[in-house]
């Protein structure tokens, strides 16, 4: 039986173009799979930052009302202290 050297060769060189096709074609997407990475990681991190915001401004404004109602607890006080001295000489 005579060899020939060529005996598998088209198989190999089928095998060889199909991995290359596929290498090629992981390579075009990469790019793509990269820019969307990083897009869902911003927009992750963007949304942690707007829950930080809201979470700080709610905070900020129970400051602000507790800040208001002893401002005005106060001011009562000197009005009623002001009212008692004026109306104490006519009792």
């Amino acid at each position: 039986m005579q060899m020939f050297p060529w005996f598998g060769m088209l198989k190999a060189a089928r095998v060889r173009s199909q991995s290359n096709g596929i290498g090629r074609y992981q390579l075009s997407k990469m790019p793509k799979n990269t820019f969307s990475t990083k897009s869902k990681r911003n927009w992750y991190y963007f949304g942690r930052i707007r829950t930080r915001q809201s979470e700080s401004q709610i905070e900020n404004l129970a400051n602000l009302r507790k800040y208001e109602r002893n401002g005005f607890d106060s001011l009562r006080k000197v009005a009623a202290n002001s009212v008692l001295r004026w109306r104490a000489p006519l009792l």
